[in-house]
């Protein structure tokens, strides 16, 4: 999927609003998207219910989301979930940058925030260059970010995050980790590995002119 647009609005490629739903297979290029504001790949959106749904986002690759308005608090984020209980699995989100100065503006991988008391696991997955450039000083690069949910995350590498004025951490609040890799030192819990910055010894090729981020095997 890799639509064509410029809505000088919030835009969402793939938006959730049922209880039950599998996303699954599918690609999402936000390189042809001009003027958006807030900018999301898939969202989870208000109303979804919180301990009665099943959402499932499988074996997707989401990338070149770009907030490119210049105006106001923009959010950028591969997966934002406001509502519903998310399984997301196999999933690769890579390459999102944001350019804009608000106060409370910044890239993520996957962004919980927080406005509800959801169930989510993350695993099998990797978050790879989000980019804040907008120089806000509450401007943040976030890899998976939650609130207010109860997050577990396992098996998920997340690397090279930069801010030119705001914060960056790969994992931030989750709830139970294990088993991941992070370019800082966030990654925690039972076989984590934390200061992993030789990409190119991990993935096939991590370069913005040819991003592969299938992983070598063995690189970490």
């Amino acid at each position: 999927i890799k639509p064509t647009t410029s809505p000088t609005a919030t835009y969402i490629l793939t938006n959730v609003v049922d209880d039950y739903v599998r996303i699954e297979g599918v690609e999402l290029n936000g390189g042809n998207i001009t003027n958006a504001q807030s900018l999301y790949g898939i969202a989870l959106s208000a109303g979804i219910h919180d301990t009665l749904s099943d959402i499932r986002i499988d074996k997707v690759i989401i990338h070149d989301l770009q907030d490119v308005d210049g105006t106001g608090n923009r959010v950028v984020a591969g997966i934002y979930i406001v509502d519903g209980s998310a399984k997301i699995s196999n999933t690769v989100i890579y390459d999102l940058p944001n350019t804009d100065a608000g106060a409370v503006s910044g890239a993520s991988g996957i962004y919980e925030p927080g406005f509800g008391s959801d169930t989510h696991h993350i695993y099998n997955t990797t978050v790879f260059n989000m980019t804040d450039s907008g120089g806000g000083a509450g401007n943040t690069a976030r890899g998976v970010w939650n609130n207010s949910a109860t997050m577990t995350a396992k098996n998920v590498v997340c690397g090279k995050l930069s801010s030119t004025a705001g914060g960056t951490a790969c994992f931030v609040l989750i709830t139970t980790q294990s088993n991941n890799v992070s370019s800082d030192s966030t990654a925690s819990g039972t076989g984590s590995q934390t200061m992993k910055t030789d990409y190119p010894a991990y993935f096939v090729e991590a370069s913005p002119t040819g991003t592969d981020m299938h992983i070598k095997n063995p690189s970490l």
